[in-house]
């Protein structure tokens, strides 16, 4: 496996040769360095998660019953964005593993600090955090409620709820800390076989509009020797927006052109 460095954190040029850029078989997964010592040793295994899967869908459905009661702010980003992440991505089949066509797509996958999922629980933990005083505070203050107000404070339990979903919170910071904190960016190119895959067929549907194929699937786990290149950005990787003026638009920066 070849290792190429980045040094740049505002390059998105694709930093591989042309052979690499025209072979139908090379496709990328973005990633953290963190992750790197299990993924080089075994490959990338299906249902294998950096996360626990049932622990993400707790936490997820517990902040979903304190919106639920309305305690939520519609417009709260800071919660509402993570909230969906892992609402959606705790659940992503783990009986499939991802791939993409696009090495912008995978820089993009690869800023997300220990990976989407990981890094949507950390900042939701911490939304929740920073809120349940504020939770307090309401439940506490019922001088001028309706008898109606009174009785869904009373009646529904809210403080067990707010206890549980913050020590779930500081649950999620204490353990995934490390993988938040320590992400370095990396992607890898990554050669799958057509005739396991079936991949080319998509590839060359979405070249003939002029696109890559942003998201491919696979439902094997691929060998540790199907990795030709890992490239590291130790210094950091492109903001998403640069990356997405890139990645959506074109036209793609190669370095032969």
């Amino acid at each position: 496996m070849e290792i190429l460095t980045v040094s740049d954190p505002d390059s998105v040029t694709f930093p591989l040769h042309k052979e690499t850029w025209d072979d139908p078989d090379i496709f990328y997964h973005g990633s953290s360095k963190i992750h790197s010592e299990k993924i080089e040793r075994d490959g990338f295994i299906m249902g294998w998660r950096p996360y626990d899967i049932s622990e993400i869908t707790k936490f997820a459905d517990l902040c979903t019953e304190i919106e639920r009661r309305g305690f939520i702010d519609g417009n709260d980003r800071k919660f509402h964005a993570p909230h969906g992440t892992c609402q959606s991505f705790a659940l992503v089949s783990d009986e499939t593993i991802s791939f993409t066509g696009s090495y912008w797509q995978a820089m993009g996958f690869s800023r997300k600090q220990g990976g989407e999922t990981i890094r949507a629980a950390i900042k939701l933990a911490s939304r929740v955090c920073e809120l349940i005083p504020a939770f307090e505070n309401i439940s506490k203050s019922e001088e001028g409620w309706s008898v109606a107000q009174k009785t869904k404070v009373h009646s529904m339990k809210n403080q067990d709820l707010f206890d549980t979903t913050e020590d779930f919170s500081r649950k999620i910071l204490d353990k995934y800390a490390d993988v938040y904190k320590k992400h370095v960016p990396c992607i890898y190119a990554v050669r799958l076989e057509d005739d396991k895959d079936h991949h080319r067929d998509n590839r060359s549907k979405f070249a003939g509009i002029g696109e890559l194929l942003k998201n491919f699937h696979v439902t094997r786990n691929i060998p540790k020797e199907s990795i030709e290149i890992r490239i590291d950005f130790p210094n950091g990787i492109a903001s998403q927006e640069k990356i997405d003026s890139v990645k959506d638009n074109g036209p793609f920066p190669l370095p032969w052109d």
